[in-house]
């Protein structure tokens, strides 16, 4: 077989694999070929060697196609390199947000019952914050905590509402109910704030990196003095933190629902 040729088998087998995304549904010889433009005959040769290899699998009953074995493994082991390498992975896009704004902006991942902070861009302003490195943050009142919990499942919520909340400075929110209508504001507007919640004169933001399950997992933060931050929803820095987020939770295979 020429190259051209060889090329051109591994390019269609490709392009079936990629019929079964998103949901892969059964399907059959015929409908394959129909709608992929392919003769019959390539197209079962096609699906033949595919399922050989474990990249398809084929119905008993039906005689109809599905993933298979192989890719799933594959998945997994994109999966699991991307949740290993998570700092490696946004450490760029968080790099480019803190160029972006010249505050210090950092990384917080949920542990549980609250966040660790895991890795900090940070700004030569004569007014700066100070290194979070390795710190444990509440959930009640860090902006990436905050910004993760919101998405989280009600029954989450509620076990952690069971603990004493203390506050840490006069701004910070102590009260189960009110806490509560705090994150389902922060899961509409799809950002969180710390307005000196964690420490008097410092403020913070914090939007949600998603996984490939849609779960919220960690945060993208933005600190800086309390005189500085503009948490308005049209501002600026809302705007390129909620892009970072975006742009990171789209590294992890996260694809946001479509709004009909």
């Amino acid at each position: 077989m020429a190259e051209h040729e060889k090329a051109t088998a591994i390019e269609k087998a490709l392009e079936l694999l990629l019929t079964f995304a998103p949901q892969n549904a059964e399907l059959g010889t015929t409908e394959l070929s129909e709608k992929l433009g392919y003769h019959k005959a390539t197209t079962s040769r096609i699906l033949l060697t595919l399922t050989d290899h474990g990249f398809l699998r084929q119905n008993p009953a039906n005689k109809k196609f599905s993933l298979g074995p192989s890719i799933q493994r594959l998945s997994s082991a994109l999966v699991s390199s991307v949740r290993n390498n998570f700092v490696a992975i946004a450490k760029p896009l968080v790099d480019a947000l803190y160029a972006q704004m010249g505050e210090d902006v950092g990384l917080e991942m949920w542990t549980g019952s609250g966040t660790t902070w895991l890795y900090s861009a940070e700004t030569r302003q004569p007014v700066r914050i100070g290194s979070r490195w390795g710190r444990a943050l509440p959930f009640y009142a860090a902006a990436g905590a905050k910004a993760i919990l919101a998405h989280a499942p009600n029954y989450e919520v509620a076990a952690l509402l069971q603990q004493e909340m203390t506050a840490f400075t006069p701004a910070t929110i102590i009260s189960a109910d009110e806490f509560q209508q705090h994150l389902r504001q922060i899961r509409q507007q799809g950002y969180a704030v710390d307005d000196q919640e964690l420490r008097t004169g410092i403020s913070a933001l914090g939007a949600p990196i998603f996984n490939q399950e849609g779960e919220a997992f960690a945060a993208v933060v933005m600190i800086m003095p309390a005189s500085r931050l503009n948490s308005t929803a049209d501002s600026a820095q809302v705007q390129a933190i909620k892009a970072t987020a975006a742009a990171i939770s789209a590294q992890f295979l996260y694809e946001p629902a479509v709004a009909v």
